[in-house]
């Protein structure tokens, strides 16, 4: 897989008139898995629709191979689909009236080759025996699967994970986390995940970075991160 990025964020999101910044941070990600993780409101969510796209920054930039996809004192704002981001929502937000295939499908550029790559990341993901199913008959984890192979086959250079295995109870997360935890990890992209539950990707994640209150609370970089660092809501 061809894939190669390096991603720059420094942001300020604001909030109502009168309130502290919904999200001021400085980061800088890496190829690999960096796990997002803190309290309901501390902006974990708002740093990944940024970066998407989704919500207008107040003032910063965000800059992926070192070129500009919101740029706010130049003036720029790439829009979501041109960024080259994969976004993995909470809700999966999968086409219900389309096949498995064809909702892993339609991301791909090339249309005449889209059902055999879908084909191709349903393997990867070991999920190829649901091509021909319907939405609406998938467990939980089954849709899990088919939402990554989605994102992945539109060959993104950042993917966002936003709260990916919250839905499910927690032995099928561990499952599911070290099944798919080789494939993300050999994705050679920067890709984000946020959690609320730091165990569910500590085999997963080689950095950590704690959001508070809008603002980077901890920062830890290595191959026992994930195990070592407890959550904001655990040290305060």
């Amino acid at each position: 897989m061809a894939f190669s990025g390096a991603l720059e964020v420094a942001i300020r999101v604001d909030g109502a008139v009168g309130q502290r910044p919904r999200l001021e941070v400085e980061l800088a990600f890496e190829r690999g898995v960096t796990a997002i993780v803190g309290p309901s409101g501390a902006g974990k969510s708002t740093l990944l629709s940024a970066i998407a796209g989704l919500v207008p920054l107040s003032a910063g930039h965000i800059r992926l191979d070192g070129a500009a996809l919101d740029d706010v004192a130049l003036g720029v704002h790439t829009a979501p689909h041109r960024r080259g981001v994969g976004l993995v929502f909470q809700s999966l937000a999968l086409f219900p009236h389309l096949s498995v295939q064809d909702n892993v499908a339609y991301g791909i550029a090339d249309r005449r080759r889209g059902r055999d790559e879908a084909r191709d990341w349903l393997r990867r993901v070991r999920a190829e025996h649901l091509a021909e199913r319907r939405v609406p008959t998938l467990s939980g984890g089954e849709a899990q699967r088919v939402a990554l192979a989605r994102a992945l086959a539109a060959r993104p250079r950042v993917l966002l994970l936003d709260e990916p295995f919250s839905a499910l109870d927690r032995p099928l997360r561990a499952a599911l986390v070290a099944d798919l935890g080789g494939l993300l990890r050999g994705l050679d992209i920067p890709t984000l995940i946020v959690t609320h539950e730091l165990a569910d990707v500590a085999g997963l994640a080689a950095r950590v970075v704690g959001l508070v209150a809008g603002g980077v609370e901890a920062d830890g970089v290595g191959p026992g991160a994930a195990t070592a660092m407890t959550t904001p809501t655990e040290t305060r």
